[in-house]
C-alpha cells in the first residue's frame, strides 16, 4: 500500500487528482501539504499547513513512498513580486524534492511543463522528450523556472541514483477547475483576438487526462520525462470559432494593453506574457502513450469544447 505526499494539495489541479487517489485501493494515505486546506474533505487526506520552502518539510515526508510536487506559481498575480514567485517555484521545488530524497521517499512525480522547451520561433513541430530544453533562453518567467528546475533535478538524480524521478510536462490545462478558459473566452462567450494570433498554434490537455497521467505515474514506475498534451494543435481563434464562440479581432496592441490593465487592476492573474509569444511550441505525446498506461480522452479542440460545455 502506498503513502503519497502532495504539495500544493489545495490547488486547482489537485482538486481533480485527489478524487482519483481517494478511490484507489492501493493508496493508503495522502499527506496533503499547502498553506491553505483543501475545500473538499477527503477521508485519506492528512492535511499539514506548511510552506514548501520550510526546513521542517522533511518531517512530514517521512514514511511516504511517493512525493507529488504540484506547488508552483503558474499565472502570477500583479501583486505577487516576481522574486517571490521565483522563490516558491525554484527554492520551494528544490527544498521539497531534496527533503524527500533525504528522508528516503522512493519516488518523485514532479509537475514540469512543455514550457521548459522554450517558446521560440525556430521550434520544430512535435518536440520530443529528447529535444533540448531552452526555456532559460527566453524572457518568460514560467519557461525559465521550469527549465531551471529540470537542470536541478538532473543534479538530484546524480546525488541519489536510486531515486525514481518522473517529470510530467503538460501543456496549458483546460477543464472546469482550471484557469485556462480565460485565454479562450470572456463571460459572454466572446473570444477577443488579434490577426497575428492565427499564426500561433497551441496544444491543450484536459484536466482529466492530466490527472490520469499523474495517477499512472504514482501507480507505475515511469522514470524520466513525459510530455502530457492532447492530440492536435490549432490557433486560439480557430478553436474558438469551431466551438461556437464569437471571435472579435482587435489590434494586437489594444489586446495586450487591455490584458495588462486587467492584470494590474487585480482582475486577472495572467499577465500579457501569457497572451503572446514570438514562437510556437508543439510537442509529441508518443512516449507517454507508448507506456500502455495512458491515452488522452480529449484532443486539443475537444478539451476546450468540453470545458465550455461543463461551465455552461
Amino acid at each position: 500500500m502506498t503513502r503519497v505526499a502532495i504539495t500544493g494539495c489545495s490547488s486547482r489541479f489537485a482538486q481533480v487528482l485527489l478524487p482519483l487517489l481517494e478511490e484507489d485501493p492501493e493508496v493508503k494515505q495522502i499527506v496533503g501539504i499547502d498553506l491553505t486546506p483543501p475545500t473538499t474533505t477527503y477521508r485519506k487526506v492528512q492535511f499539514h499547513q506548511c510552506d514548501v520552502r520550510s526546513p521542517e518539510l522533511g518531517k512530514l515526508l517521512m514514511g511516504c513512498d511517493t512525493l507529488v510536487h504540484l506547488a508552483f506559481v503558474v499565472t502570477r498575480p500583479y501583486a505577487l513580486p516576481l522574486a517571490e514567485a521565483a522563490s516558491i517555484n525554484l527554492a520551494g521545488t528544490w527544498n521539497a524534492c531534496r527533503a524527500a530524497a533525504e528522508v528516503g521517499v522512493r519516488k518523485l512525480v514532479v509537475s514540469s511543463s512543455i514550457a521548459a522547451y522554450g517558446i521560440l520561433p525556430d521550434n520544430v513541430d512535435f518536440l520530443t522528450e529528447e529535444s533540448q530544453l531552452r526555456g532559460l533562453y527566453t524572457d518568460f518567467y514560467y519557461s525559465q523556472h521550469k527549465h531551471a528546475n529540470e537542470i536541478w533535478l538532473d543534479g538530484l538524480q546524480l546525488a541519489f541514483p536510486a531515486l525514481m524521478i518522473t517529470r510530467l510536462r503538460p501543456c496549458i490545462v483546460m477543464g472546469p477547475h482550471q484557469a485556462g478558459l480565460g485565454l479562450l473566452a470572456s463571460a459572454d462567450r466572446t473570444h477577443f483576438t488579434s490577426p497575428e494570433s492565427y499564426q500561433t498554434r497551441l496544444q491543450f490537455v484536459h484536466e482529466d487526462d492530466l490527472a490520469s497521467a499523474f495517477h499512472v505515474s504514482i501507480r507505475h514506475d515511469l522514470s524520466g520525462a513525459y510530455n502530457v498534451v492532447g492530440d492536435g494543435a490549432e490557433s486560439l481563434p480557430v478553436i474558438a470559432r469551431s466551438i461556437g464562440l464569437q471571435v472579435v479581432e482587435v489590434p494586437r496592441e489594444m489586446l495586450m494593453a487591455e490584458a495588462e490593465r486587467l492584470w494590474k487592476a487585480g482582475l486577472s492573474n495572467a499577465g500579457p506574457e501569457w497572451l503572446w509569444s514570438e514562437g510556437s511550441l508543439i510537442c509529441s505525446n508518443a512516449r507517454l502513450k507508448a507506456t500502455g498506461y495512458w491515452q488522452p480522452r480529449y484532443s486539443t479542440v475537444e478539451s476546450c469544447a468540453a470545458t465550455l460545455a461543463a461551465l455552461a
